[in-house]
């Protein structure tokens, strides 16, 4: 990483700030579901520039900045914060565009040739980043010809050589160091070595740097992305502990250590390295992953919090309650699950299949008068959901047999041949009194599986209420029969 000092650009002092061009080519990382991990170098300036502006994080800077962009579209300290943050959030393409519109900005406000220049060399490795081979050719051409003589210069240049795979890159780098001489020129001359295959000379120059800066958290972020690559976890999780002690930004790498680790089927340290990134990466991806795998590991309690977590950050988003309802069911946890259905109900009225997820709690329950009821407010008219069949199942308990019925027609209308539903017409009609009704539907059950144990028993049960005992124990000694058969 390198500093270019940016001289003011009108009356708006920019001159005041340290200024990135990010040093390698963004991949497009996805916490857990990224191919290659973001290494850290590519956004540390960046956050040196927010962090005098008194931003903490890219989300603050972002909003800030787009807020006065509201209301002046060409504020340049606002375009240029707009898209340092945009790769802090790991967004190249947008960064880019933002600093296309700071360009024509610039241009239009007579800004000074290193102005335009810095504007053009972080331009440039966006336009490399973003795989622009063309435009980035033009910018780092248009960056050099304003300015040639500054620290930036040789990294720019130094980039540009790379990326036309001439030898002499190294020695701009090299030059960028004997200029710049701080943590960011070191970290950009030490991947370039790890990216070209020189990778114990680049980690040994990141120890070297440390000596000079014990205190810079980009080091060591970019140590971890070494190790990381090299198959090095517990190397890489060291030094991106290291690293995010002082940096709050980053944390997603856990999520490429944990993949890794998920790799080599090692599922705690897959764990451990999923709730670092809850720490030091809270977005609402982070939890989705974290929450999932501590369930699937049966750890249901934690998995609960981290999507307690990511509803108290994102209040706004229903998935983070209803996963944690249909974990609690799927755990037999039904009074658990009853609180959070209610509290969706609370929370999310507009959404009627709130009312089916606490209908749902209510059946399993016993109380099966409030299920029919928030399945009533749930279900729509004509639907062919599932649900349907649950309200069909409470209303059988409660003896309401003709809306039993009504369900059970309507779902084998949409699924032809539906068994459950087919079984809830032969409760119903035997609910009502209309046995010889009933025996169809049971008679069409043996159709479809004449060695289906279940519809043997139920056909037999329908047979002894129409007082045909004779052929109800015929049809109770094929059940002994088929069991002897598959045992």
């Amino acid at each position: 990483m390198r500093s270019i000092p940016v001289p003011s650009i009108s009356a708006l002092k920019i001159s005041e700030l340290t200024i990135s061009v990010s040093t390698i080519l963004v991949t497009s990382a996805v916490l857990v579901m990224c191919s290659a991990p973001a290494q850290g170098h590519q956004f540390a300036h960046c956050y040196k520039v927010l962090k005098p502006l008194g931003a903490q994080d890219a989300d603050a800077a972002l909003s800030s900045a787009r807020a006065k962009l509201a209301k002046n579209p060409n504020d340049t300290k606002s375009l240029w914060i707009e898209g340092m943050a945009l790769q802090l959030q790991l967004k190249p393409i947008e960064a880019e565009k933002a600093f296309l519109k700071l360009l024509d900005s610039a241009k239009k406000q007579s800004a000074s040739k290193k102005e335009i220049a810095a504007i053009y060399g972080e331009l440039s490795i966006l336009q490399t980043q973003n795989g622009h081979g063309q435009d980035a050719t033009a910018s780092f051409a248009k960056s050099l010809e304003l300015d040639s003589q500054s620290p930036n210069a040789h990294l720019v240049r130094g980039w540009q050589l790379w990326q036309e795979m001439n030898k002499d890159a190294l020695a701009e780098f090299d030059k960028y160091i004997a200029m710049a001489h701080d943590e960011d020129s070191y970290v950009s001359k030490a991947h370039y070595l790890f990216q070209i295959g020189r990778r114990e000379e680049g980690f040994k120059l990141l120890a070297e740097a440390d000596k000079k800066f014990p205190d810079s958290p980009f080091l060591n972020f970019e140590r971890a992305y070494m190790c990381l690559m090299r198959n090095d976890l517990i190397g890489a999780e060291k030094y991106a502990d290291l690293a995010q002690k002082k940096l709050r930004i980053g944390g997603y790498i856990y999520g490429d250590i944990a993949t890794q680790y998920k790799r080599q089927g090692d599922i705690e340290k897959q764990l451990n390295a999923l709730r670092k990134m809850g720490v030091y990466w809270p977005r609402p991806e982070t939890y989705s992953v974290l929450a999932l795998y501590l369930h699937q590991r049966g750890k249901i309690d934690e998995a609960a919090k981290a999507l307690d977590k990511a509803h108290e950050l994102y209040p706004s988003i229903e998935e983070y309650v209803d996963r944690k309802c249909k974990m609690y069911r799927m755990a037999g946890r039904w009074k658990e699950a009853l609180a959070v259905a209610q509290y969706k109900v609370e929370k999310f009225p507009k959404t009627t299949h709130s009312y089916i997820a606490r209908g749902l709690c209510y059946e399993a329950l016993g109380e099966y008068k409030k299920a029919v009821e928030d399945f009533d407010r749930g279900i729509a008219k004509n639907a062919n959901w599932r649900e349907v069949v649950n309200r069909a199942k409470c209303n059988l308990i409660l003896k309401n047999y003709k809306r039993v019925l009504d369900d059970a027609n309507a779902m084998i209308a949409s699924h032809p041949g539906h068994i459950t539903a087919t079984q809830l017409k032969v409760r119903a009609f035997m609910g009502m009194g209309k046995l010889n009704e009933a025996l169809a539907e049971a008679d069409s059950l043996s159709k479809m599986s004449a060695d289906n144990v279940e519809f043997i028993k139920l056909r037999a049960e329908v047979l002894q209420k129409m007082g045909r005992t004779k052929e109800a124990s015929a049809e109770l000694a094929k059940v002994k029969k088929v069991k002897a058969a598959y045992e």
